[in-house]
């Protein structure tokens, strides 16, 4: 496999992971209140 695949596969796995850490840290409140709900059912 080419060293600038790697690269290029490597930034898109990177900036996906990024996204959804984005998205976790601003739904942040909303996974807590799920946990809630799980942890009492």
């Amino acid at each position: 496999m080419n060293s600038i695949v790697k690269m290029i596969l490597f930034g898109a796995i990177l900036a996906a992971l990024m996204s959804l850490a984005m998205c976790i840290y601003r739904n942040q409140y909303f996974l807590k209140h799920l946990s809630h709900l799980f942890k009492a059912g």
